[in-house]
């Protein structure tokens, strides 16, 4: 089995608890857990300490690297956040902001914001050198922890989280207005999908009368019209931890028994929001996060019991493929618990620290997943393995994607015959076929409604420019119908098929995978296929 390379380990990392690596990846930040008022910084490049700095005379409550990667902004419990020189070592300033928690900084330097110790979130701006400060969302006591993906918008100008009950967005010219309302429940946990559109809900459940809860649910949300766009029921667990692969296609929900140590890990499709595996394993989930090309997934697993069959008194990492749904290696090394980890933003290199004093970091390109044993399938196996790609089921789909990888050659030959470029269709081709939608004969508006549909993007400008012209009032209501569809999270059949075959080259990524990839990025830019091949390019 492939394993990752040790490159080296930091010195005088005792007590670390979180890190975090400077965006252009040569240096890395660290809180100390028995000095609170300490963190240090690193050089990457050799691994020896550069300087370690305290001042907050409380425990620290965040660390943020702004972009220059020349200054550290830091918080801490005294109620100061404070800015620090990484090159000349030394504080530059210090702001009253009270105790805040993940705190961050806008790239213009005019908003800062942050969550307080009641569950607040705090926003500092600077309006022509003057200070206003702001607080939002409802303060019940909850504790910082009940604010939940806090991000700024896209234009930096204000900030969007999520509460136990909203998800909600905040500017300075408007107060704060609720995006939409989540299903009341407790603990919940969310997550945005990229289309901003769009949100996965963990929730617990409704509480009994007998103190207990009902079934936990993972819901996909529509935060446009505020509305649940499917469920899936948790089968007795709780959701405790949500989170999103790079790409967004991927999500893995930690979820954990009701008075119980027992967790477990679902990896799941967001495209067809269903489970791709769960993790089976003796040894408890503590954390996990996904490659940069999120194709793999590093598990800490938390020391075994002595009185378990197998004791074993160091937790590990494993390694896991997604789309194999195999574990290609574990990883030892530290003695005692992994309190944190933490990849290179180049996704190269991955942190570990530990109890035992130290912070391993290690090269994980050489971890790469190849099949134990090619295969060759009949001409029917590999058409049926086809046709489940375009099966909603993930787990069903990604066992014919593993199934594809242990036979490269046939995989590259059966893609380049169902994914070829989309075609440049001009407008008047496209109003042809919109034109047939009003035809008396049923079978060419059957077939016209379900051309328009796999062209997507392709067809909506025509439509809506057909909508305008006055259309008659069947016509009219078919257009709506196909513009309500193509607006819709669900992909087709054969969009699901496109998007898995895609992934499967990105996943075997020899020189022919690639090449097969850039052809069919060539097609025509709105189309389906078009957009997914050049995906993560």
């Amino acid at each position: 089995l492939p394993k990752m390379k040790l490159l080296r380990s930091l010195d005088r990392a005792h007590g670390l608890t979180a890190f975090s690596f400077s965006t252009d990846g040569k240096r890395m930040v660290g809180l100390a857990r028995n000095d609170s008022d300490t963190f240090c910084l690193w050089n990457l490049e050799n691994g020896k300490m550069l300087t370690q700095q305290s001042g907050h005379g409380e425990s620290v409550t965040g660390l943020h690297w702004l972009a220059d990667n020349r200054t550290i902004l830091s918080s801490g419990q005294d109620g100061t956040t404070r800015f620090w020189d990484v090159k000349r070592q030394k504080q530059l300033s210090r702001v009253e902001t009270g105790s805040l928690w993940n705190v961050q900084l806008s790239a213009d330097r005019k908003l800062l914001i942050g969550v307080t110790r009641l569950g607040k979130v705090y926003a500092r701006q600077m309006v022509d050198g003057k200070v206003k400060e702001s607080f939002e969302g409802s303060a019940a006591g909850l504790g910082p922890d009940s604010i939940s993906d806090l991000r700024f918008t896209p234009d930096a100008r204000g900030v969007t989280f999520a509460t136990p009950q909203t998800i909600r967005r905040w500017t300075p010219d408007k107060p704060s207005k609720a995006l939409c309302g989540l299903p009341i429940g407790v603990a919940k946990i969310s997550v945005r999908l990229p289309d901003q559109q769009t949100a996965l809900v963990g929730n617990t459940g409704w509480p009994s009368r007998s103190g207990t809860f009902s079934n936990g649910e993972l819901i996909l949300w529509d935060l446009k019209k505020v509305d649940a766009i499917a469920k899936s029921p948790l089968e007795g667990w709780q959701p405790q931890h949500l989170k999103l692969s790079p790409d967004g296609e991927i999500f893995l929900l930690l979820v954990e028994l009701p008075h119980s140590s027992s967790n477990t890990l679902e990896v799941g499709e967001r495209v067809s929001f269903s489970r791709i595996f769960r993790t089976e394993s003796q040894r408890r989930v503590k954390d996990a996060i996904f490659s940069q090309d999120s194709m793999l997934l590093f598990l800490v697993l938390q020391a075994q019991h002595h009185r378990s069959l197998t004791p074993d008194p160091t937790d590990v990492i494993e390694v896991w493929h997604i789309a194999a749904r195999e574990k290609v290696t574990t990883v030892r090394g530290h003695r005692g618990c992994i309190q944190t980890m933490a990849l290179s933003p180049d996704g190269r290199s991955l942190a570990v620290g530990g109890a035992d004093g130290t912070i391993t970091i290690h090269d994980i390109s050489p971890i790469k997943w190849s099949p134990k044993k090619l295969r060759q399938w009949s001409k029917a196996e590999l058409t049926q393995r086809w046709k489940l790609l375009a099966n909603p089921q993930a787990s069903l789909a990604y066992e014919a994607m593993g199934d594809l990888l242990h036979s490269p050659r046939q995989t590259l030959e059966l893609s380049r015959r169902n994914c070829k470029p989309a075609p440049r269709l001009t407008d008047a081709e496209i109003a042809k076929i919109v034109a047939r939608l009003n035809s008396s004969a049923f079978r060419k508006r059957q077939t016209a409604f379900e051309t328009l549909i796999e062209l997507g993007a392709q067809a909506e400008p025509v439509l809506r420019r057909t909508l305008k012209q006055k259309p008659t009032l069947e016509l009219r209501r078919r257009i709506k119908l196909l513009l309500s569809k193509l607006n819709r999270f669900w992909l087709t059949p054969r969009q699901l098929q496109i998007s898995r075959a895609i992934r499967v080259l990105k996943m075997l990524n020899t020189k022919e995978a690639r090449k097969l990839r850039q052809e069919i990025a060539k097609g025509d830019p709105k189309a389906f296929q078009t957009r997914e091949a050049k995906r993560g390019r």
